[in-house]
């Protein structure tokens, strides 16, 4: 007997809790549902079943038709925008050119060490770097153009990163700039 008083009072309990489900569902059900119409329809997310109308407008009678003045001018190709200068750009214009830069003088001129590989073989040689300067006279990058020999190279790029140059000014600007150092290599007479 003690079984049949457990299944009785499990399936009322079921019947209980599916029922209260029941009531509860439609309840919350609508105000899902109430809440889901009110975003949709202030977004405008609804689609609409007609399209949009609109309105040409007509001249009014007697009048011609109006034409927009001044009339459209047709378009014109745009110049390549020039970018802003950067005031920590490294680079640019190269003296001696047309630049107005003039003649631009190293403040501190390191001299390379000579390599001992080339001092050891008894190498001399030179090498062309081309220095790029920021505004404040620092040398930012330095690359070789051309070179006798590569065991020179290192030590070249080395000093001539040590340069220390006065900026030429533009306006009263200083501006970047790049130049060209040659170094020479010789043994010792």
């Amino acid at each position: 007997m003690r079984e049949d008083e457990l299944r009785s009072t499990l399936k009322k309990t079921v019947r209980g809790r599916v029922g209260a489900a029941r009531r509860r569902i439609p309840r919350w059900w609508g105000v899902f549902l109430l809440v889901c119409v009110l975003c949709c329809g202030c977004a405008g997310l609804w689609p609409s079943d007609s399209p949009p109308k609109t309105t040409k407008p007509r001249p009014v009678r007697g009048e011609p038709p109006r034409t927009p003045w001044p009339p459209p001018v047709p378009p014109q190709p745009e110049p390549p925008a020039l970018a802003p200068a950067d005031p920590y750009a490294c680079g640019g214009q190269e003296p001696g050119d047309d630049s107005g830069l003039g003649e631009i003088q190293p403040i501190v001129k390191i001299a390379p060490a000579y390599p001992p590989e080339a001092r050891e073989q008894g190498l001399g040689g030179y090498v062309v770097v081309e220095i790029d300067v920021d505004p404040f006279g620092d040398v930012c990058f330095v690359r070789v153009i051309e070179t006798s020999n590569r065991v020179f190279n290192q030590a070249s790029i080395e000093a001539a990163e040590r340069f220390k140059f006065e900026p030429p000014l533009i306006d009263g600007v200083p501006v970047p700039f790049s130049i060209r150092n040659i170094f020479n290599y010789q043994m010792g007479f």
